[in-house]
This record gives C-alpha cells, structure tokens and sequence, in this order.
C-alpha cells in the first residue's frame, strides 16, 4: 500500500473528530486554528483539505453520506480509516501494509519529522530575533514583549532540542539499523 500524502496536522484532526460524519468546512477551519497556520488564507487551506478528502476517498478510508439538503458534503470514516490510524498510531504514520519495509518507512517518518521541526525551528528564530529587535529599537515596550519573548526563546529552545534528537537519531541508523 502507498503511503498517503496526507498533512500529519490534517491526519491529527481527523483523528479527533468524534465518531459520526463531518464536513469539510469544519476541517478547514480547524486546521486554520492550528497556530501553524494562521498565515494561510482560507483558499489554500480549503485546497489542502479538499485534496485530502479526495485521497482519502480514492483508497475507501472515507465514504460520503446522504444526509440533509446541506451545502457541504458529509463524509464518513470507513472500518480501513480506523485498522490504519488507530490510536495507537503515531500521527502522520500509518501501520505499515504487508511487503514493505519497515525501516525505510521509519527513516521517511524520522525525516519528515525532522524537516517539519527544523521549518518550525526558522519561524521560531525569526520570531525570537524580532521580538529583540522590537525591543532595541523600543525599550520602553519591554515589559509588555516580555512575556512573548520568553515563550518563543522557550519554544525555539524545545524545537532546536527535538532537531538535534532526530538528527542524531538518523545519523545512527544510517551507520547501524534500528
């Protein structure tokens, strides 16, 4: 089975959504909450949803359902969505089908986590250096950057530890198998 090119963030709300049916809408603006995100306008998050949804039901992991006369599609999760995203499962990771090797598919997990972190871990730095900048440039605001600067000086700290973890992580499996 092909893994499925679904955004991890995505796939964690989907798995939360209570059992029952959901629509898109409700997905796009979730995934809008995500902090993440809050640059992205609604279009293009609405595309990453939609084209999900779309993948999801081109391999029966969801169903569309008759319901009332609505505007937005209701969709379904089918038994396979929950045999591959249990909760058991770490996010983004499906379990691994039949004939594929489950070292490759953890060195594509491990590396696509550390590409996720280190893309957090430049948004992180930057907002770090213009919270100093802010403050060079106005002392007298310090007080109230304070607080903002120490969660994203605390935030890129706990972001660079998670990037030397995985990195050091994929420098051992390559030189000897997990």
């Amino acid at each position: 089975m092909k893994a499925l090119k679904i955004k991890p963030e995505l796939l964690s709300i989907l798995r939360s959504v209570q059992p029952g049916t959901f629509i898109a809408p409700e997905l796009t603006r979730a995934y809008l909450d995500i902090p993440k995100h809050h640059a992205m306008t609604r279009p293009a998050a609405r595309q990453i949803v939609l084209r999900s949804l779309l993948r999801l039901e081109q391999n029966n992991l969801i169903t569309r359902t008759e319901g009332p006369q609505e505007r937005s599609v209701r969709y379904q999760f089918t038994p396979k969505f929950s045999a591959l995203y249990d909760d058991d499962t770490p996010v983004g990771n499906p379990q691994v089908a039949e004939g594929t090797s489950t070292h490759e598919d953890f060195s594509r997990v491990l590396q696509a986590r550390l590409n996720s972190h280190k893309q957090e871990l430049l948004i992180a730095m930057g907002e770090v250096a213009e919270y100093e900048d802010i403050c060079r440039e106005k002392p007298s605001e310090l007080g109230d950057l304070q607080e903002l600067y120490d969660n994203a000086s605390e935030h890129y700290s706990k972001t660079l530890g998670r990037v030397k973890a995985l990195e050091s992580l994929i420098a051992r499996q390559q030189t000897r198998p997990l």
